[in-house]
């Protein structure tokens, strides 16, 4: 009797967590797609970034500050044949390779992205997003 009434109840814990796994909230995937535009020739520096791409080791990036918030991720598909940098609120996060794929990190809420090719010539963005939990950015021609 005591076999069947744990095969009965495993059955029973097994069903539950099914329908419970079925009926659970997705996050929903967002996904921002971002044509290149050509940068006009102006004076003075971009205002979309607060921090460049470092020149040389001698200059760090600065220490960020530490947060107890909810982390977003963005996933970057370059899909086209610049190798570019990327910007999230003005600060430079890392480069994506050409025709190349990488993910960067946020604090959750309002985020700015902004991306530039590493020549100077093309950029993607500024894009507003509020990042929650995570997105994909497609870089395209």
């Amino acid at each position: 009797m005591k076999k069947v009434l744990s095969v009965v109840f495993a059955a029973f814990v097994c069903q539950a967590l099914f329908v419970a796994g079925a009926f659970a909230q997705t996050k929903e995937k967002k996904v921002f797609d971002d044509k290149k535009q050509v940068i006009q020739n102006t004076r003075g520096a971009d205002v979309n970034i607060k921090a460049p791409k470092p020149s040389d080791d001698k200059v760090m990036p600065p220490k960020p500050t530490p947060s107890r918030g909810d982390v977003c991720t963005t996933y970057i598909n370059n899909y086209t044949a610049y190798t570019i940098d990327i910007y999230v609120d003005g600060n430079y996060k890392g480069s994506v390779a050409a025709y190349g794929d990488g993910y960067t990190y946020a604090v959750s809420g309002t985020t700015k992205l902004y991306a530039k090719s590493i020549g100077g010539t093309v950029y993607w963005g500024p894009r507003t997003v509020d990042c929650q939990f995570s997105h994909t950015w497609n870089l395209k021609d």
